[in-house]
């Protein structure tokens, strides 16, 4: 594996994190987090501002290491239709299920904000991790 696309790959990830996380629960549906506040610390806590984007980044590295490692198992034509399904089927094992439990056992209220900023951010961010990481993780076979 290339460290540096490695490397670029999960810093994008982490930055269409913190840009779609913005979007969705700033400007789309702000209200969602003042009605839940009760479950998220303060913005403007440092566990908040600091812990936040670094736990996206950690993320987008640990997906774009086991992303390289399924690599060959994934469907798809090409790398970027692997992108797309690796992405839906993170979003479809990781956090639906999840957060949708978590609506049955809980008080809060159903996590539609939620669902589509963890879509968004496993779909797109596994494209951009299947676009940086390109054809550089398939093998090169030698010819005898």
């Amino acid at each position: 594996m290339k460290v540096l696309r490695w490397f670029l790959a999960g810093l994008a990830f982490g930055v269409i994190a913190q840009i779609v996380g913005g979007i969705i629960y700033m400007a789309i549906f702000p209200h969602w987090y003042d009605a839940c506040k009760q479950l998220f610390r303060p913005v403007d806590d440092a566990y908040f501002m600091i812990g936040l984007p670094v736990m996206n980044l950690v993320q987008g590295w640990l997906i774009a290491c086991v992303y390289v490692l399924l690599y060959k198992g994934i469907p798809g034509e090409n790398v970027l239709s692997k992108g797309i399904i690796f992405g839906l089927l993170l979003w479809i094992v990781g956090p639906l299920p999840g957060m949708l439990t978590d609506f049955c056992v809980t008080t809060m209220r159903f996590p539609l904000p939620c669902l589509i900023y963890t879509f968004v951010v496993t779909v797109v961010g596994c494209l951009a991790i299947a676009a940086i990481m390109g054809k550089s993780i398939e093998t090169v076979k030698k010819e005898k």
